[in-house]
């Protein structure tokens, strides 16, 4: 038996209509992994947060 879209509607931008239809979600959200893999390694996709700029607060201690 086919899903059943539990809302149909439509996204009007400018002079284009665009059909939405909204699902219920098969799978419980802890069981969903989002995350990127390396497709030759197989491993996953990690990403640092770095600020830019310089590096002094690692090199020497602050002094007041």
């Amino acid at each position: 038996m086919p899903a059943r879209a539990c809302w149909k509607g439509y996204l009007r931008l400018s002079l284009v209509t665009i059909g939405v239809e909204l699902y219920t979600a098969v799978n419980s959200a802890k069981d969903t992994a989002l995350h990127q893999i390396h497709k030759p390694s197989g491993r996953r996709i990690r990403y640092e947060k770095v600020a830019p700029g310089p590096v002094w607060a690692l090199s020497k201690p602050r002094t007041l």
